[in-house]
């Protein structure tokens, strides 16, 4: 991948590294007194009120940075133009919060794309940031643990009540793969929280004993 994506900053272009310590060190990360369960700003390990009236089934979400500038850009690259070599130097970003986070986990599971949208893209950027989780916290990789029962409409422009209902059902887990296991779902960006939720539901439905979310980066506020 080095061939047609030289390593450089994604933020300056400095050749040699992917996130150099000066764009790093400006770039908005997410901050550490949010909710435990969607990273709104709050005192922590609080729950916020959102949270405590309609609680999501999975136990716990940490995101890396903001949706914003270098992140953005980032996620932007891996996403949208091919830049797959950005999944591993995301990934290896994410590794201490996961491991601070104190969760106990069985496997690691990225949230998969739908089979047309799959096509069309040739990869699932999701994919580049849960395998080196999983090497790194040496715990098995799932990756087709969870399907997509249909297609669903692009989220970008779909308000937080829409997406709930664009993505309610959208997903299986498979029994046989889940059954009494703790799952760490993997994404890219949390927005509303709406496909997170989902994936989660159908993981529990199929036995899993808990689950836990962590993306590269979440929109909103510090």
């Amino acid at each position: 991948m080095n061939w047609f994506f030289p390593t450089a900053c994604v933020g300056c272009g400095k050749e040699g590294i992917s996130f150099c310590p000066e764009c790093l060190g400006q770039a908005p990360r997410q901050s550490l007194d949010v909710c435990a369960l969607c990273g709104d700003p709050l005192p922590k390990g609080r729950v916020c009120p959102a949270c405590a009236r309609n609680k999501p089934t999975y136990r716990g979400l940490r995101a890396y940075g903001l949706y914003d500038s270098l992140f953005k850009e980032a996620v932007h690259q891996l996403k949208y133009h091919r830049n797959t070599a950005l999944g591993l130097p995301m990934s290896q970003l994410m590794w201490p919060m996961i491991d601070t986070a104190g969760w106990v986990v069985d496997a690691v599971v990225p949230i998969p794309l739908g089979a047309e949208k799959l096509r069309q893209r040739g990869y699932n950027q999701a994919h580049f940031l849960a395998r080196p989780i999983a090497l790194h916290l040496r715990k098995p990789y799932l990756p087709n643990v969870l399907i997509r029962l249909r297609e669903v409409t692009t989220q970008t422009q779909l308000t937080a009540e829409q997406r709930e209902a664009n993505v309610r059902g959208a997903f299986l887990a498979d029994p046989k793969l889940v059954l009494g296991k703790k799952i760490l779902l993997v994404d890219d960006v949390f927005t509303t929280g709406a496909t997170m939720r989902s994936a989660s539901e159908a993981l529990i439905q199929a036995g899993a004993a808990g689950v836990y979310a962590a993306t590269f980066a979440k929109a909103g506020k510090a």
